[in-house]
């Protein structure tokens, strides 16, 4: 099992302005959730999580129907 705190002291700290936080409370959560983050540093927009969730599918499935096939549930 890897030493938790010697990679805890790599990671760089973390400071949030508090005028980050003046905009709503849910603003300021997104923009330091651990997902969004994640997404950002990944330069990962909503097309290619689209291409990467439809790929996984497909490999798991094996085939997946294009939205526009599919009829109003």
């Amino acid at each position: 099992m890897a030493d938790r705190t010697r990679w805890l002291e790599r990671l760089r700290e973390m400071r949030v302005a508090e005028k980050d936080f003046e905009a709503t409370e849910d603003a300021a959560l997104t923009r330091v959730s651990l997902g969004s983050s994640l997404l950002a540093l990944a330069q990962i927009d909503h097309e290619h999580e689209y291409a990467l969730c439809r790929s996984v599918a497909e490999h798991l499935l094996g085939a997946v129907p294009e939205p526009e096939d599919v009829g109003d549930a």
